[in-house]
C-alpha cells in the first residue's frame, strides 16, 4: 500500500528491512548526490530490526541536510510522540488507510516545499 501511494509522487522508492540498512541507504544516497541536496521523503517504522526507525532517523536529524520523515507506529506512547516531534517528523498511527497515508504525504510534501 505504501509503495502504491508513493509511486505517483516519487520516481525512485527504496525499501530497507531494518534501521541499520535504512541509515546506510541514506548515507549512500547523500554521498551519491555530492553537493546537491536530494528530494527525499523517509518513512520508517518505529519498530524495525537491528536499529529502530527512530534511532536511524535521530542519527539523521543531526545531519545538516534535513529530510521530511514520517514515523509509523502501532502504539505510540508519549515518549515516542515527543521523540518524533523533536525531530520535526510526523507520526502516522497504524493501521491506516490509503487515504490517510495520502493526506499525510500531502502534508509532509507541502511543508518541505515551504521550507525550501
Amino acid at each position: 500500500m505504501i509503495r502504491d501511494a508513493l509511486s505517483s509522487s516519487f520516481s525512485e522508492i527504496l525499501e530497507s528491512s531494518d534501521g541499520r540498512s535504512l541509515f546506510w541507504a541514506l548515507e549512500a544516497h547523500l554521498g551519491a548526490v555530492n553537493d546537491h541536496v536530494p528530494d527525499l521523503l523517509v518513512i520508517a517504522d518505529e519498530r524495525m530490526p537491528v536499529y529502530s526507525g527512530l534511532h536511524a532517523l535521530e542519527a539523521w536529524s543531526e545531519v545538516e541536510h534535513h529530510f521530511p520523515f514520517i514515523v509509523l507506529s502501532s502504539a505510540p506512547d508519549e515518549a515516542v510522540r515527543e521523540r518524533v516531534q523533536a525531530m520535526g517528523a510526523l507520526l502516522l498511527r497504524k493501521p491506516f488507510s490509503p487515504r490517510k497515508l495520502n493526506r499525510m504525504l500531502e502534508k509532509v510534501l507541502h511543508s518541505s516545499i515551504e521550507r525550501a
